[in-house]
């Protein structure tokens, strides 16, 4: 159930009424300043940067985080909810909030594996979890939200408020009905970029080093990705190949990238899967 909120102030005097503790969930990929105003604005004494201690770890300064906040808290949750537009993530409380437990929780759901491929979910981004949260049902926001009561995240225009019924660590394996839910265009492209921007300095972290000490990776990446959408290539499998062998200097302008005359995309992608390996090998 989700019910429009004008005022948060509203939602946090309820949770103050259940005796709740308060958590935030931090999207430091859209809001990167945000983790250092908040230490700016209040003593924050206990948090969890959910990449540390993962396989992960080396993508720390991307890492969501999450931060447990009290009445000295006050003046940071005040200005975080003056400005939702900056998407910096959402607010969640709990009767019996374990700091170590809610970690773990978001770390067995912080994974997906789309085509062959590993991918973030982004529980993180508030208009994702609202968006998801509103297609579910009653009985499946417990898999989701785990031992998180009540959740406040603003969807792009509005505080959305929800509720989890059954409270409870869910732990694997369990289903994940939110992975079913189809994003729109412009949303699902915006996802997939980020989860490619995740890939690129997972997966080639020194080739993307050398990129980003020449140019911005992020526009390079939205060009890549464009072209990928010119040609048909819309499996992860043949973007993470392009972005992959662009990042080579020796490769990124080789004739084997344009699509030649009658060539489906699938025939383009084969052909490039082919020639450009070989390619590289002979600058080797």
């Amino acid at each position: 159930m989700n019910n429009s909120f004008n005022k948060p102030q509203h939602w946090l005097n309820e949770c103050q009424t259940l005796k709740h503790q308060l958590l935030l969930v931090i999207d430091t990929v859209a809001a990167p300043e945000v983790i250092a105003k908040l230490f700016q604005l209040a003593p924050i004494r206990e948090y969890v940067r959910l990449f540390q201690g993962t396989e992960f770890e080396s993508l720390l300064e991307q890492s969501p985080w999450l931060v447990r906040i009290d009445e000295t808290s006050a003046p940071a949750v005040k200005h975080l909810l003056q400005c939702p537009e900056r998407n910096w993530g959402w607010i969640t409380s709990g009767a019996h909030l374990d700091l170590n437990e809610v970690a773990q929780h978001w770390r067995e759901r912080m994974v997906k594996n789309k085509d062959g491929r590993r991918w973030f979910y982004r529980f993180q981004d508030n208009q994702v979890l609202a968006r998801h949260l509103i297609a579910l049902t009653a009985q499946q926001i417990p898999l989701l939200l785990g031992p998180l009561s009540r959740v406040l995240a603003w969807d792009g225009k509005q505080w959305l408020a929800f509720e989890n019924e059954i409270p409870a660590l869910i732990p694997a394996p369990f289903a994940t009905p939110w992975l079913d839910i189809p994003e729109p265009l412009e949303i699902a492209n915006v996802i997939e970029l980020r989860a490619l921007h995740a890939w690129l300095w997972e997966q080639n972290g020194e080739a993307t080093q050398k990129l980003a000490e020449t140019r911005p990776v992020r526009p390079w990446l939205e060009q890549q990705f464009q072209r990928a959408g010119a040609w048909g290539w819309d499996t992860g499998d043949q973007k993470c190949f392009l972005l992959e062998h662009q990042l080579n200097p020796s490769l990124a302008e080789h004739p084997a990238w344009e699509p030649r005359a009658n060539e489906t995309p699938e025939q383009h992608f084969a052909r490039c899967q082919r020639e450009l390996p070989a390619a590289s090998k002979g600058h080797a």
